[in-house]
C-alpha cells in the first residue's frame, strides 16, 4: 500500500526519488568507511518509504558491524573519560 500523499507535498513518485537519492548516500557513506553515516540515510530512506527493499537489506546486512561500532565507540569514550580524569588528578 503506498504511503498518502499530503495535498500540495511532494507526489510519491518524488517521495520514492527522494528515498532512493538517501540510500545511494548511505551507500556512498558506507563505501568511504563512515557506517554511522550511512545507517542514518539508510533510516532517513525508510522514513520517506517504510518498504524501500535495499534499505532494509543494508541495515540488516550491517548490524552486527554497527553495533560492533557503537560498541567500540562507548568503549573509547569510557576509556578518554579516564584519561581526562587521571590528568585532572596531576
Amino acid at each position: 500500500m503506498p504511503a498518502p500523499t499530503v495535498p500540495g507535498g511532494p507526489s510519491t513518485a518524488q517521495t520514492a526519488q527522494d528515498a532512493e537519492a538517501a540510500f545511494q548516500q548511505g551507500l556512498v557513506a558506507y563505501q568511504a568507511g563512515r557506517l554511522d553515516v550511512a545507517v542514518q540515510h539508510w533510516n532517513f530512506s525508510l522514513t520517506l518509504d517504510p518498504n524501500h527493499p535495499r534499505s532494509v537489506q543494508y541495515l540488516e546486512q550491517t548490524r552486527s558491524e554497527y553495533e560492533a561500532w557503537v560498541q567500540q565507540h562507548q568503549y573509547n569514550a569510557v576509556e578518554l573519560q579516564k584519561e581526562v580524569s587521571a590528568t585532572n588528578k596531576l
